[in-house]
């Protein structure tokens, strides 16, 4: 059986407000790594229900990036596309997720189902100093491919 053909490398689930993902990681991935990113600000059709554009980007992609911050677990939309792609992971639709921790998450922001991802899931911790950023990227890559 031949391997499914997908539109993109990797779902990036992430909060608008976390400027690093447009700035560190879509130069990262896509310019040195070649990966083709599913950014939600540039590749979401215009003109469709975001659930749609949720749903059907996920099942485009080989893999799911999720970068948590404090954004990101205060938006509603973040939390839908972490629930939407455990489900597909659950259902073996798509291979394990990938999670960046971009900062300490604070404890009034910690849900249930977060404290459960971060215990359950090996996530890879965002260090901006030149002394740990090539090993940040290099355990990305791998997670991802």
């Amino acid at each position: 059986m031949a391997e499914r053909q997908y539109l993109y490398d990797v779902f990036v689930s992430y909060s608008a407000a976390d400027d690093w993902v447009l700035d560190d990681l879509v130069p990262q991935l896509e310019g040195y790594e070649g990966m083709k990113l599913c950014i939600h600000e540039r590749d979401f059709k215009a003109g469709r229900l975001i659930i749609d554009n949720i749903v059907e980007s996920i099942e485009n992609s080989r893999r799911v990036l999720i970068i948590l911050s404090n954004n990101f677990v205060q938006s509603e939309w973040c939390q839908f596309e972490m629930t939407l792609a455990q489900k597909h992971v659950l259902n073996r639709a798509i291979e394990p997720l990938s999670v960046v921790l971009l900062e300490d998450i604070d404890s009034e922001n910690m849900s249930n189902s977060l404290h459960a991802l971060l215990k359950t899931t090996t996530y890879i911790t965002w260090y901006d100093d030149i002394e740990h950023i090539h090993l940040f990227w290099d355990r990305l890559k791998n997670s991802l491919i």
